[in-house]
Formats: C-alpha cells, structure tokens, sequence
C-alpha cells in the first residue's frame, strides 16, 4: 500500500483505458528500475485496473467515469 515508506522523488501518472497488456508491461519495466516508485493510475472510462494494486505495493488505481 501507499502508506509504506516509499521514494517520493520521483513519481509517474498513467493514463489508460483498455491497453491491459501494455500498461502490465510497462509497470514490469518501471519498477525494474524504480521499485519503490509511487505510482497513480486513472482508467479514463475504460478497464478497471485496480487489480494491480496487489501486485504493485506503491500504485493506486482508480477509474473514472
């Protein structure tokens, strides 16, 4: 969860929609190199993608309407 001591220097915001795949991917590749970055994503309409708030313990997904 986000309450776990994290780097605050460096964050990223994502914006998706159904890209599933790609948006995995990409997190792979970010927190090969960022582990502790936090990380926030906003669905614009699309996929829920709160489910990798599980396998990521710095991201917070939320999905907008």
């Amino acid at each position: 969860m986000l309450t776990e001591k994290i780097n605050k220097e460096f964050g990223v915001f994502y914006t998706c929609f159904k890209e599933n795949g790609a948006i995995e991917h990409s997190l792979n590749k970010l927190f090969e190199f960022y582990p502790d970055a936090p990380i926030y994503l906003v669905s614009d309409n699309g996929n829920d993608f709160t489910y990798l708030q599980n396998k990521y313990h710095t991201l917070k997904a939320t999905k907008e309407k």
